[in-house]
């Protein structure tokens, strides 16, 4: 129920706000290694699935970032209630998921519903 509330924020507010200049100022935590400059970059050895990916995750707001060897792909965002942004990464793989499952609801918004007699269907 937590990851849906997550998913579900990222999805209202990539889409509500417009997205902001990556921030290149380090965190205390993780310090930045490197990032690509754009999402449209090309990068030598990465396949075709890997780069739409990377452009549809730099859309979202989130960069690419090395981390114990490891690229990760981050997001800085400021939670409700508070002034002091985050940042937070994941893996290639829960990326992926994320972009699935904002897929998935940005299709689920876009079906038409019928009500009729209190009952309502998808079609």
């Amino acid at each position: 129920m937590k990851r849906m509330i997550i998913l579900l924020s990222l999805f209202v507010g990539a889409c509500a706000t417009p997205t902001p200049a990556p921030n290149t100022t380090a965190s205390v935590a993780t310090p930045v290694v490197a990032a690509a400059p754009t999402a449209a970059a090309t990068v030598s050895g990465v396949d075709a699935d890997t780069q739409a990916m990377i452009a549809k995750a730099h859309a979202m707001g989130y960069f690419p970032r090395q981390q114990n060897g490891q690229t990760v792909y981050c997001k800085r965002e400021t939670p409700i209630g508070s002034r002091l942004p985050e940042t937070t990464c994941m893996t290639e793989a829960a990326l992926l998921d994320v972009i699935r499952n904002v897929a998935t609801t940005q299709q689920n918004l876009n079906r038409p519903v019928a009500c009729s007699g209190g009952r309502c269907t998808t079609g």
